[in-house]
């Protein structure tokens, strides 16, 4: 009998015990601390949201980042902040409900998908993303989001599409992400870059196969509506330095467009050059032009850092356009050392643009030029921020800057290098 008591004690204990741990577990005090950001959002009273945000998901966080966008920008007229407001009241309003999916966590982080319930222009969606929480005494905290209004926007078309109804006529705002992408896609990024099984010519690097993240910026996402995304490529080599001509030196690019292209350090690069020029400079020696994902691939490593140096902007490294110097003169190759790929790869940022054999858009004969210059191009320059919004920027800055031209144009900042299929 006083082992049955026992028995039926200890299951007891066990079922309370059970049951405290399912009303304590990472999910329900995460649905409790989301509820408790949920309404400090809504109230847009951010200083109630102290304990359960990190500053870094402040400067994310839905619709705050976007005075943070604007902000960038150095100065607010009246047009800027007229948006802003009109943006604020527009997302605030459609979205309805911010709920728990699921939620995967080890006691001191979480990863969590949400659900965000939407109303506009009278379809209702639900889409998810994920969110990255640490644990903070007895709450959780809201680390890292990953949000793109692009989604929301596709969908929106769709069930116009759907419905046989023209779709509304956008009002002017830019669309906006949250969160960097990376920092969930490539979590397990390797710490070493794979060793290549195959050579190169000593004027190129190696690059092994597998993902590479293709990025998309500015104009080319308003025409084509095109996202970033991960794409595979091959083994390949790239020019270890931007493509010169066979007499260039450290002062003289040397002349003429019937050349083969070099790739050597220390020598003014190949430039006013026309996109066919660059193909037949690059096919003299056996090479071709780079498609853009391999660009990308090299210029980015597996990881698809935004700079060379990593993921933020260092004015000093790369020969780049910045708001404080302005436009900088053409160097010669190589001539800033720690501009360089995680593949070894030279000035794939800054100095100047380069060609590729990327189509800028189906249907146009352009071709797109990827890397920046020194120079600036505040039409073309336009480059959706890693969190949230527009900047205009001079398109030198970051590996993912991207612009066109006709292929018969030729400008005193675009120049090219050379790929190989090994």
């Amino acid at each position: 009998m006083r082992n049955r008591l026992i028995l039926t004690g200890g299951l007891v204990l066990g079922a309370l015990l059970l049951l405290g741990g399912l009303f304590s577990s990472p999910r329900r005090e995460i649905a409790r601390d989301l509820r408790h950001l949920r309404d400090a959002i809504v109230a847009d009273d951010f200083t109630a949201a102290g304990g359960y945000l990190t500053e870094n998901a402040k400067r994310q966080w839905w619709l705050r980042g976007l005075e943070s966008a604007f902000a960038a920008r150095g100065s607010k007229p009246d047009p800027h902040r007229r948006l802003i407001e009109g943006m604020t009241t527009t997302y605030r309003d459609m979205v309805r409900s911010i709920d728990l999916v699921a939620v995967d966590a080890d006691g001191e982080g979480a990863l969590a998908t949400v659900r965000m319930s939407i109303v506009l222009g009278g379809y209702a969606y639900a889409l998810e993303f994920p969110t990255q929480w640490q644990r903070s005494g007895d709450h959780w905290r809201l680390d890292a989001t990953l949000w793109d209004s692009r989604r929301l926007i596709n969908a929106h078309t769709a069930a116009h599409n759907a419905a046989g109804r023209p779709p509304e006529n956008h009002p002017g705002y830019p669309t906006f992400s949250i969160g960097d992408q990376n920092r969930f896609r490539w979590a397990d990024a390797p710490k070493r870059l794979p060793r290549a099984r195959f050579r190169c010519p000593r004027d190129m690097v190696r690059v092994p196969a597998g993902p590479a993240v293709f990025r998309v910026s500015g104009q080319r996402y308003i025409f084509s509506g095109e996202q970033d995304r991960v794409v595979e490529v091959g083994d390949f080599c790239i020019d270890r330095y931007e493509g010169s001509r066979p007499e260039a030196t450290a002062t003289s690019p040397d002349g003429g467009h019937d050349k083969a292209a070099t790739s050597r350090a220390g020598v003014v690069p190949w430039t006013l050059v026309r996109w066919s020029q660059a193909k037949a400079a690059c096919e003299r020696v056996g090479k071709r032009l780079c498609t853009g994902a391999e660009w990308q691939k090299a210029a980015g490593g597996p990881a698809g850092l935004l700079y060379p140096n990593g993921w933020e902007f260092d004015s000093g490294v790369c020969n780049t356009f910045t708001r404080e110097i302005g436009a900088r003169p053409l160097a010669p190759t190589g001539r800033f050392p720690k501009c360089k790929s995680p593949y070894g790869a030279y000035d794939m940022t800054g100095n100047v643009s380069e060609w590729t054999d990327e189509l800028w858009q189906d249907g146009w004969p352009d071709r797109a030029l990827r890397g920046g210059s020194f120079n600036v191009n505040p039409i073309n320059g336009q480059a959706l921020l890693p969190f949230f919004g527009w900047r205009f920027i001079g398109y030198g800055e970051s590996v993912a800057s991207l612009h066109h031209h006709p292929p018969d144009d030729a400008h005193a900042d675009d120049g090219f290098r050379c790929c190989l299929t090994p």
